[in-house]
């Protein structure tokens, strides 16, 4: 049976990738919740229009310039553009906006800079700029179209934006000085297709310029009107005039959800009609595309053209009515304190309401609600959203000028900010992983967007090898995409190499050396030379031994040479353990000095025979003086003399680097001769790193006794963190769980970390529920404080501000405490 078309139109909504990654311009909290909108907004199926879906693809992969596809309303623009967005041809990458009034706050040029802004950012591999504002907000737009566009030709991708309801847009219509969604469109770009969809008859803004390509009629396409669409409308309409004239409960329900802007469930409306909800739902159980449409569990209307009538019929003082009682019931929300089960639309819904409203004080109020952010919390998991309308309402502020009380207002919005940044501030990378290894990624991925950069970035990578382990390939390469921008604005020389590693490795697990090589060249000389012998060894696994040369010969020429030594050996070695041992042996001669000599000792330890001849003659080839100062490939030629069975001989070299031999025991097994040779270690720092060495492969081993005792001999931080996670686990994996819960409880009370790893442990053996509870305590734990103190100091200059000649500010009651 033919299906119908569904020509339903949301908002701000966001598609990258090969038609498997579909992402939210706002804040990065809601991308998913976006994600599942988006595959509402296509119909089940497409009917009747396989021409238009070529021609698209085929603009999209070889067109210049732009297509403008227009019709008239209820033609079904937004199913063919919803329908393509999701499932872009080969090599695409599509930025969509929707333009549409229903959601709120999402048919100006305001929401479609943040929304397209965000996404160019990230193809682009920036970050967002800095100190953005309404001032700085579209430059930066401009200037990443051309940037986003190169990154994607760069990968062998094509970058295009669509646009759906172009004549939706109700910028122009905000003051003086506003401007429209089509006059920031881009042009003169070859290499950025723009896609356009919109209505016959409307118009273009006054500010759109008079050589733009939206002038020229060439370029549009008319979109042939479904009749499926034409009766769904002629029904909607009749239904539609049926509830403004009929009164009574039908009537409530049309105003509340006018007002509303969506998304009230049956319960909502019931609550607000003193209604039962069998009721509510009876008359809204219409058929699909008719004056309601179903989304999950909350109800909006059907079509965008709707909602303008409605909004005529009714009238501004009906729909101010029906807001009214919007307000009151979220005022009666707020005063019983917002308790569990508090409406979602309240926690989701109220406050784009209110933006699209034009209500910054209203606004204000909501984002200075501290009791509803924590239920927001526990409804989403993170502070993203709550961070995301203290920014909104700080710029609506501005943007209606100075009014009485408005420095304070924005003082109280700083601090509010300030306090939701602070209850993250003891929350470890690995937390928002643990609920992502339960299944929860949603919940960890809100978690992990709420925290620093430094360990944001880790959390992110961490997931996206999850979901990719899960076969949720594309969602996992968008978050690294995600991740890419604010590990390159980490500048701190020591934080920025594994920051960016961690990108770097998590592409290698995703199984993309191009992108992986992309972050070393990013990390520039020296910095990135970890990296970049992972890169090799990943090549070397996968056989590319000739790809893994010429990328340490590019590296080399850009200032890498250092590491070039090591990654030949890696090489040599692959080659040798690939059975092409006669190549490895003269790629190894190719090299000078300790080169020559790691790469020959590389490969004894993979031939079978004449190994001792190849570490002769490795030895041999070591020049009389100026090698030992090169630390990694000493540390890696001691290493590998011992796992090639020439212990002595690698001790006698260089008798004071006792760590390499060390790390060359354990990984032959010698866990006594290792353990011995550790408190021979001068340097405590080292002595640690050897431990915690020895301390790790013992608990891969399973060799559980004595675990604990070692820990004891750890005092570096970062050493004992990583014992700690490794004892852990082999005590819950040997079935020694209360052992494991004792060693946590010995840890400092406060420590976040030994708990977290002790639910990621418990987890990974099968003890789900122990493990969310305990998940549940750690990141209750984990939310430091709020800062009395200088909340109570600020508030007093708050107060000041108020009083102040001059300030334009009247004295009024402070809320930031």
């Amino acid at each position: 049976m033919e299906r119908g078309i569904d020509v339903d139109n949301e908002a701000g909504v966001v598609v990258i990738g090969d038609g498997n990654s579909v992402v939210s311009g706002t804040a990065p909290a809601v991308r998913s919740a976006y994600r599942e909108q988006v595959r509402r907004i296509a119909p089940p199926e497409l009917v009747g229009r396989e021409e238009e879906l070529a021609e698209l693809a085929e603009f999209c992969r070889t067109g210049t310039g732009y297509r403008w596809w227009r019709a008239d309303a209820w033609a079904g623009k937004t199913a063919l553009m919803a329908w393509f967005a999701l499932a872009p041809p080969e090599g695409v990458r599509i930025v969509p906006f929707f333009v549409t009034a229903r959601l709120g706050a999402q048919n100006d040029v305001a929401a479609y800079a943040d929304v397209v802004l965000e996404q160019l950012a990230e193809l682009a591999g920036e970050g967002l700029p800095a100190l953005l504002t309404a001032a700085t907000r579209e430059a930066h737009l401009l200037r990443l179209y051309a940037s986003a566009a190169e990154a994607c030709a760069a990968r062998g991708e094509r970058l295009v934006l669509l646009v759906d309801g172009l004549d939706e847009d109700r910028g122009v219509t905000t003051g003086p000085d506003a401007h429209s969604i089509a006059a920031l469109l881009p042009y003169g770009a070859p290499d950025l297709p723009v896609v356009v969809s919109g209505r016959l008859h409307p118009p273009l803004p006054a500010d759109v310029p008079g050589d733009h390509p939206l002038r020229d009629p060439s370029i549009v396409r008319l979109l042939a009107s479904s009749p499926k669409a034409r009766a769904i409308r002629a029904e909607a309409e009749r239904e539609l005039k049926h509830f403004l004239t009929g009164g009574g409960l039908p009537y409530e329900l049309l105003g509340l959800l006018t007002a509303a802007g969506g998304g009230l469930t049956a319960d909502d409306l019931a609550e607000l009609t003193d209604e039962v909800p069998y009721r509510v739902r009876d008359v809204l159980r219409t058929g699909p595309g008719r004056t309601f449409a179903l989304r999950g569990d909350a109800y909006l209307l059907a079509h965008e053209e709707l909602v303008v009538q409605a909004r005529e019929m009714l009238g501004g003082r009906e729909l101010g009515r029906w807001r009214g009682a919007l307000r009151d019931w979220a005022e009666h929300w707020r005063e019983r304190g917002w308790p569990q089960g508090s409406p979602a639309y309240l926690l989701h819904g109220w406050f784009p309401m209110l933006r699209a409203a034009g209500d910054p004080d209203a606004m204000a109020a909501c984002a200075l609600d501290a009791v509803r952010h924590d239920r927001l919390l526990a409804a989403t998991g993170g502070d993203g959203a709550a961070l995301g309308e203290i920014t909104a309402a700080g710029e609506a502020l501005l943007e209606r000028g100075d009014r009485p009380g408005l420095v304070v207002t924005l003082l109280e919005l700083a601090l509010r900010r300030a306090a939701l940044r602070d209850r993250n501030g003891r929350m470890p990378a690995e937390l928002p992983v643990a609920w992502a290894e339960l299944g929860e990624a949603d919940r960890g991925l809100a978690l992990a967007r709420g925290l620093e950069p430094v360990r944001r970035v880790p959390a992110l990578c961490e997931i996206a090898r999850l979901l990719h382990a899960r076969g949720e390939g594309g969602r996992a390469r968008a978050l690294l995409a995600e991740a890419y921008a604010p590990a390159r604005a980490v500048h701190d020389t020591v934080e920025r190499p594994s920051v960016l590693g961690a990108v770097g490795d998590a592409w290698l697990a995703l199984g993309e050396p191009d992108r992986a090589e992309e972050v070393v060249r990013e990390l520039g000389e020296v910095l990135g030379s970890r990296l970049l012998l992972d890169l090799v060894a990943f090549l070397c696994r996968a056989g590319e031994f000739r790809r893994a040369l010429d990328v340490l010969d590019a590296q080399g020429r850009l200032g890498r040479g250092r590491t070039e030594d090591e990654g030949r050996a890696i090489v040599c070695a692959a080659l040798a353990g690939a059975g092409r041992e006669a190549e490895a042996l003269d790629l190894a001669r190719s090299a000078h000095g300790a080169g020559h000599a790691l790469a020959l000792v590389r490969i004894a330890v993979e031939v079978r025979e004449g190994a001792d001849a190849l570490v002769a003659e490795g030895l041999d080839a070591l020049p009389a003086e100026g090698w030992a100062h090169r630390s990694g490939l000493v540390a890696g030629l001691i290493e590998a003399l011992v796992v090639a069975g020439a212990g002595e001989r690698a001790e006698a070299l260089l008798p004071g680097r006792k760590l390499p031999l060390v790390r060359g025991l354990v990984r032959t097994g010698a866990f006594d001769r290792a353990e011995a040779l550790i408190d021979r270690i001068d340097s405590f720092t080292d002595r640690d790193d050897a431990r915690t060495t020895l301390i790790e492969a013992r608990a891969r081993a399973g060799a559980v006794e004595g675990l604990g005792s070692s820990l004891a001999e750890l005092t570096v931080p970062s050493s004992r963190s990583r014992a700690v996670r490794a004892v852990i686990g082999a005590l819950v994996r040997a079935g020694c769980v209360e052992e494991a819960e004792a060693l946590v409880a010995q840890e400092a009370p406060e420590s976040v970390h030994s708990r977290t790893c002790l639910a990621r442990a418990l987890a990974a053996a099968g003890h789900r529920e122990r493990s969310v509870a305990l998940l549940g305590r750690v990141e209750e734990a984990s939310r430091a404080p709020r800062r009395e103190e200088v909340v109570r100091v600020l508030a007093v200059v708050a107060e000041a501000l108020a009083l102040s000649p001059g300030t334009g500010n009247a004295p009024g009651p402070s809320r930031a405490a």
